[in-house]
């Protein structure tokens, strides 16, 4: 599957399966090879252009076979394999080679450039199994410093959000990680991570776990952590991903300033829009929109770990957790059920994993998609925003 040298002198058409992130990274790969491609293929940007490139339906690579096809994405890696094989392309490589090329980071977006660093996480998609996870979030706390009009994590909706009991799931988590084969990022997100004081301890625990390659904590920079959690961090596995929403960079430079000066690395991503989702009610969708809101998510793959089980997405575990919607048992795996082997809760996680087309979620929400225009990010309000429980509808 890995591109090789040799192939990219061969005289086929190139095309990049993902005109995402790892799109314009293979992009910039193929160009310091001396390499273009024809097009891109994507189903949330076709019909588009994608940096300067035409994008065609993936059902149009019918027409493609003998082209040589470049998977661009890690979250969606097995399932593009499986889709391509199943209209028999013949050349279909991944991208380890193009993200190995000296890529010049001064011209790639801030989000590519995060994506270059973390590049190993694609490597172990590319190679991994059925049971390797690209991103895992963790969620260590309902609390949050910001109120958020439109979090797509849903946290404008707790009334009394509570910090998460670590010690309470780690057995629950413990099995998770037995079950699987990989986690190339573990992500440790709120609310914000930082409220919670206890949040050193998952460091503590799997930074030196073999399965999980990256410990990333994804915090909005108002909340410089306690003494503990600043210690726990000093490990090149650790890496603090900084959301800047303009109004709170006066708070990001002081956790930047004590993050330089303990030797911690850390990222800073600019936001200027933001997916709106809508509210919590539901949308009556047919199945065919549902469908369509599934494949075209942003936090589809984005897996979330809540209160000891596995969601397919984030927005389904805080809406489930908020009583907001049913607890639908296909739509997660429950790592606290003891009495599950690890062979069930594999055989659940595969179902759950490569086998929906959508989710009971889907119905609570207008869709995720970075492809569409957004709302300003981070807009503040004073109170959580008020909504209807499952027990609310009688």
């Amino acid at each position: 599957m890995e591109l090789t040298r040799n192939i990219l002198e061969d005289s086929k058409n190139i095309i990049i399966y993902g005109a995402s992130v790892y799109g314009e990274l293979a992009l910039r790969g193929l160009e310091m090879l001396g390499k273009t491609p024809i097009c891109f293929a994507d189903r949330a940007r076709a019909g588009r252009d994608y940096l300067g490139y035409p994008v065609i339906k993936p059902e149009d690579l019918v027409n493609h076979r003998q082209n040589l096809i470049l998977i661009a994405s890690a979250d969606f890696y097995y399932e593009i394999l499986n889709f391509l094989e199943g209209l028999d392309c013949e050349n279909i490589y991944d991208i380890s080679l193009l993200l190995q090329q000296p890529i010049d980071l001064d011209k790639v977006s801030h989000r590519a450039k995060e994506m270059y660093d973390a590049r190993e996480n694609y490597f172990k998609a590319a190679k991994g199994t059925d049971l390797t996870i690209v991103h895992l979030g963790f969620c260590v706390s309902e609390r949050c410093s910001l109120k958020c009009k439109d979090c797509s994590f849903l946290m404008q909706y707790y009334q009394h959000p509570q910090n998460i009991d670590l010690e309470l799931y780690k057995p629950a988590l413990d099995r998770f990680i037995e079950t699987i084969d990989y986690i190339s990022e573990f992500r440790i997100y709120g609310g914000e991570p930082f409220m919670n004081p206890d949040m050193y301890k998952l460091l503590e625990w799997y930074k030196e776990c073999e399965k999980i390659n990256t410990l990333s904590i994804y915090t909005n920079g108002t909340i410089i952590p306690n003494a503990h959690t600043l210690e726990s961090m000093k490990s090149k596995k650790v890496k603090v991903h900084i959301s800047d929403y303009g109004h709170n960079m006066n708070k990001v430079d002081k956790l930047v300033k004590v993050l330089e000066q303990e030797g911690i690395t850390y990222f800073i991503r600019k936001y200027d829009t933001w997916c709106n989702a809508g509210d919590l009610s539901p949308k009556n969708h047919t199945r065919q929109k549902l469908e369509e809101i599934y494949s075209n998510c942003f936090a589809t793959n984005c897996y979330s770990f809540l209160k000891g089980k596995f969601y397919a997405c984030p927005r389904a575990a805080h809406a489930v957790n908020l009583e907001a919607m049913p607890d639908v048992v296909q739509d997660r795996v429950d790592f606290n059920n003891e009495k599950l082997s690890i062979e069930q809760l594999q055989q659940q996680l595969r179902e759950l994993m490569h086998n929906r087309k959508y989710i009971a979620a889907c119905a609570y929400c207008d869709g995720l998609d970075n492809h569409v225009a957004g709302v300003k990010p981070a807009v503040q309000i004073r109170e959580p925003l008020e909504y209807k429980r499952i027990a609310d509808n009688g």
